[in-house]
């Protein structure tokens, strides 16, 4: 008998090999999706350190945001498709738009971008998926936290880069998009611009750690002596940023490595 549900985890992880070959040419840069979370986990990843497998559950879950992430990018290419000429005048869109910011070795590929030409505007946007417990928490009568400290600095960080490249004469708006997972609910929760200089000074600090480091990227992979060196410069709970949030820490895929010191 086939076990379908194992046909299903086995080509969620034929998918991601993919995207890893897909993406292997930004390989020894900073994902802009990691912006605001743990120096110390983006110095392991960029250092290519082995994670800890991810469960099969956990899996599932992620491919479920990348369904609903897919479905946004096909709404905004039929709108544009249908609506022609009515928006090709007023508005440049930037679907999957990939975002490279050398001066701070950061890459990543945003979810859309709109230059409104009328209103002189750049707008940023990114989605998010939720389910119903952390939507209660962020969305709820008593709302904890009122803000996703990573999400900003994840968009601001998306911003850096278009602005750089294609807004520098606009004024810049962000929006997060919440997708309820549970309930198909969704929410706009617009973002303030100053998100983006603390996403500068953000990524200032994190090369700060990657050059007091002073490690080659390409000799660094597995090498338990560059994990003591890393520990021991960046102890676990003993400095701002490693992690911001104990939470962190249990989601973290090198959880199994990071230390107070060796």
């Amino acid at each position: 008998m086939i076990e379908i549900i194992e046909v299903y985890n086995d080509w969620l992880d034929h998918n991601q090999d993919q995207r890893k070959k897909e993406f292997k040419h930004l390989k020894g840069r900073f994902s802009a999706s990691s912006a605001g979370s743990c120096y110390k986990k983006n110095i392991f990843k960029l250092f290519g350190f082995k994670e800890k497998e991810i469960e099969k559950r956990s899996k599932r879950l992620l491919r479920l945001g990348t369904i609903i992430h897919e479905d946004f990018e096909k709404a905004m290419e039929h709108y544009i498709k249908t609506r022609g000429d009515d928006v090709s005048d007023d508005y440049e869109f930037f679907i999957e738009k990939e975002i490279l910011l050398d001066k701070y070795n950061v890459a990543g590929h945003l979810d859309l971008a709109i230059l409104d030409k009328k209103r002189q505007k750049l707008i940023v946007y990114d989605y998010k998926t939720k389910g119903s417990y952390p939507w209660k928490l962020q969305f709820g009568r008593n709302p904890k936290p009122k803000t996703m400290f990573n999400y900003e600095m994840q968009l601001a960080t998306y911003a850096m880069g278009m602005f750089k490249t294609e807004g520098a004469d606009f004024g810049v708006e962000m929006a997060l998009i919440y997708y309820n997972k549970d309930t198909s609910v969704m929410k706009q929760v617009n973002v303030e611009e100053t998100y983006a200089e603390m996403a500068r000074e953000y990524w200032d600090t994190l090369n700060n750690w990657k050059d007091m480091l002073n490690i080659s990227e390409k000799y660094a992979e597995g090498n338990s002596e560059i994990r003591k060196e890393i520990n021991n410069l960046m102890p676990r709970e003993e400095i701002v940023g490693v992690p911001f949030e104990n939470w962190e820490c249990r989601y973290c895929p090198f959880d199994h490595i990071c230390t107070k010191g060796e």
